[in-house]
């Protein structure tokens, strides 16, 4: 079915698989903060986190036995600096013996460290009572 006015049709062919409809989500990491959006019949709907904002901070904090995300890992930062994960997106595929890490060590709150076999840069934080060393790939999973 299209549109009434101008005949355009209301879902885009492309979202249509096998007479249902597909959902299109999209995510833009920036540095300090991301956001969340869906397509819907009208356009692009930006979605609001569990504090009713549109743009949720970037970091993943880890406290004793807990792993904080988002504006509750902001909320913790004081007092879990060393343990939180921030910027992670500028580690993702650079290995941590670049020059390049060496600018982000200096911002980084949580040291960074050789991750596996592969040498590639993440953090070391301490979770359950337990040193860690997490790759950035792996936080972002859990972002």
């Amino acid at each position: 079915q299209g549109c009434s006015v101008c005949g355009r049709p209301r879902v885009h062919p492309a979202m249509r698989l096998g007479g249902r409809t597909a959902t299109v989500a999209g995510l833009d990491l920036g540095t300090l903060d991301a956001t969340a959006g869906v397509v819907t019949g009208t356009g692009v709907q930006l979605v609001q986190n569990e504090v009713s904002k549109r743009q949720t901070p970037a970091v993943v904090a880890f406290g004793g036995r807990k792993r904080f995300v988002g504006d509750e890992a902001a909320a913790v930062l004081k007092t879990h600096g060393r343990n939180a994960c921030r910027g992670f997106k500028h580690l993702l595929g650079r290995k941590a013996d670049s020059p390049e890490m060496d600018t982000e060590r200096f911002w980084s709150l949580a040291p960074i460290t050789p991750c596996g076999r592969d040498g590639f840069a993440g953090y070391s934080v301490t979770h359950k009572e337990e040193q860690k060393q997490l790759s950035a790939t792996a936080v972002l999973a859990m972002f």
